[in-house]
């Protein structure tokens, strides 16, 4: 479990938003930013 830990504090410190080619679409690990991405409608949709 200590492995999937710090793969997830290397995102949050080095990388906190990525796009990913393979999925399409963006992808963010810090808390903050995910709360403030789920309650903002008007800038964050799944329509394009």
């Amino acid at each position: 479990m200590s492995g999937d830990r710090s793969v997830f504090k290397r995102l949050r410190e080095e990388e906190p938003a990525f796009y990913s080619e393979k999925y399409g679409c963006w992808f963010f690990s810090r808390y903050d930013d995910v709360k403030a991405i789920s309650t903002d409608y008007e800038h964050f949709s799944v329509e394009k």
